[in-house]
């Protein structure tokens, strides 16, 4: 015989723990500006498709300066 509530309580910690291993990935991080070339754009695109083949995280931020 076993516990039942036991048992609940380890299949919630091995949840737990495979759900922690999941996150691992980096949190890449690509800037750009509103008046970007289209030859540059599709390079910074092509970077943010490897960032997440990898299994990381992308991140893309949008800079703006003075009145753009």
């Amino acid at each position: 015989m076993m516990d039942f509530g036991r048992f609940m309580y380890e299949q919630s910690k091995k949840v737990h723990a495979m759900k922690q291993n999941q996150r691992s990935g980096q949190v890449k991080e690509v800037k750009f500006r509103p008046h970007i070339n289209e030859h540059d754009l599709s390079t910074k695109i092509n970077y943010v498709q490897r960032f997440l083949e990898e299994g990381n995280r992308a991140k893309i931020n949008l800079m703006f300066r003075g009145r753009e």
